[in-house]
């Protein structure tokens, strides 16, 4: 009548600095939030809702791959792992996005492999500009004669400059042969999956003690944050 689930947990082999190894259920690189995806990482009680619905955090899978450091500015991760899984005892990916594709560790199929990674620029502490992406099958060979894999990616940012804070991420996926995973599912007109999703999100962030208790070791911040997307874009 209940569930334990473990949301990651991964060995991590230290090389050198530029390269190293991960291997276990590890968390996918993607986005801003999905591998720091606990408050005060964020801010709002909630994780903005593109990250959500068009990256699925938080989403993890059984793998590993490399990761490590480029000079003093660049860090990468690059992660093979089981893709998501279109159907379970029903359509797991539908109108509403990818969400529910994702797989619980054990349990997962591991059919349709998928690739994902990462690459960051910090300029400086808290100032970021990166991208990552997800590419893998989605079928994991249980629908027959239907194929069909996604591609998702995004571009992120973030600009932490004394008491201000700036973040905005755009993520686009496409999915492949929707138009046969509907007919296989019986999905038509609002309810069909999307060959295409899209959102974006920017968001600020200032804190007050900065002019209320100057030179305070606590922080206390007014933030704002606006957000559109599309899971049928």
């Amino acid at each position: 009548s209940g569930v334990v689930e473990v949301e990651f947990g991964y060995i991590d082999y230290l090389l050198n600095p530029s390269i190293n190894l991960r291997s276990g259920f590890v968390l996918m690189p993607v986005g801003i939030y999905n591998e720091l995806h606990e408050p005060p990482t964020f801010y709002s009680t909630r994780r903005p809702e593109v990250e959500q619905k068009i990256i699925p955090s938080t989403w993890r899978g059984n793998g590993g791959g490399i990761y490590g450091s480029i000079g003093e500015n660049w860090q990468y991760r690059l992660f093979l792992c089981e893709s998501l899984n279109v159907y379970g005892t029903t359509a797991n990916i539908t109108s509403a996005g990818i969400r529910n594709g994702r797989q619980s560790g054990s349990a997962a199929y591991a059919e349709d492999f998928a690739l994902s990674g990462r690459l960051d620029y910090e300029w400086s502490p808290g100032t970021v500009l990166g991208a990552s992406f997800f590419n893998g099958g989605i079928d994991q060979s249980r629908l027959s004669g239907v194929q069909s894999s996604l591609l998702l990616w995004d571009v992120h940012g973030r600009i932490k400059k004394g008491p201000w804070e700036l973040r905005a991420l755009y993520a686009n996926s496409s999915i492949s042969n929707a138009d046969q995973l509907n007919t296989f599912f019986g999905f038509t007109g609002s309810s069909s999956i999307a060959s295409g999703q899209a959102g974006w999100y920017v968001e600020g962030a200032y804190d007050i003690l900065s002019v209320l208790a100057p030179g305070s070791d606590d922080a206390l911040f007014v933030h704002g944050r606006y957000e559109a997307f599309n899971t049928q874009a």
